[in-house]
């Protein structure tokens, strides 16, 4: 189980797995930075050889990550749809893990090894932001969380605006004057109706994931 924010459960069981390969890991204080209850994991393991190689991928997943239950159909697992599956990012956690694995285990002189499993990724890189980056030596790394080969660049990624009204309506009595009434969910619907929805532009989607009415008033979510 894991979310943003809430990252110790697998913080614990990572730290086993890495220190079980022989590194040393530590915890910085990135947490309480972002009200989260764990920092960054930073582990280290010193080589034989010369350099040092940096690994990483974050620990947090988007909300809805708690409970999964993933079911596996012909090799391939599928979430079983009432959680989220959780690919991003732990597909990039096991990679990483299972290439220590197997590069340790060959027996072979390695450099200095640098794994780096941050948190909050999913609300705005919050864990990799505030890492002190001194700690480490490595001047090539690997981040694991996006598909595609190896030494592949991404500078850019989706972002996120939402947008919130707030409409009041005016009560009036619906037999003797209901003229002189003011429709708020109506209100809201007739602004949603001439707002483009789904994909605005070859970059842009819109969508309207949560509508409140109450007693005079109702309330619009827009994320774009």
């Amino acid at each position: 189980d894991s979310a943003s924010g809430k990252e110790d459960a697998i913080a614990v069981k990572l730290t086993r797995k890495l220190e079980e390969l022989g590194f040393t890991v530590t915890m910085d204080d990135a947490g309480p930075k972002f009200g989260g209850v764990c920092g960054n994991l930073i582990a280290v393991r010193e080589g034989e050889l010369e350099g040092a190689l940096m690994l990483s991928s974050h620990m947090d997943r988007v909300p809805n990550g708690f409970g999964i239950k993933p079911v596996e159909k012909d090799g391939v697992l599928y979430s079983d749809g009432t959680t989220i599956l959780a690919a991003d990012d732990i597909s990039g956690v096991c990679a990483i893990l299972e290439g220590l694995r197997c590069t340790i285990g060959s027996g072979r002189p390695l450099p200095r090894l640098e794994v780096v499993f941050t948190i909050q990724e999913e609300l705005c890189l919050g864990g990799a932001k505030v890492m002190d980056p001194s700690v480490l030596k490595a001047h090539v790394g690997y981040i694991f969380d996006s598909p595609g080969g190896a030494g592949r660049f991404i500078n850019g990624a989706p972002g996120r605006y939402i947008l919130k009204a707030e409409i009041t309506g005016k009560p009036a009595h619906a037999g003797n004057a209901p003229e002189k009434g003011i429709d708020a969910a109506k209100t809201m619907a007739d602004i949603i109706s001439t707002l483009k929805q789904g994909r605005v532009d070859e970059i842009t989607t819109s969508n309207f994931p949560h509508l409140e009415s109450g007693v005079g008033s109702a309330n619009i979510n827009v994320v774009s």
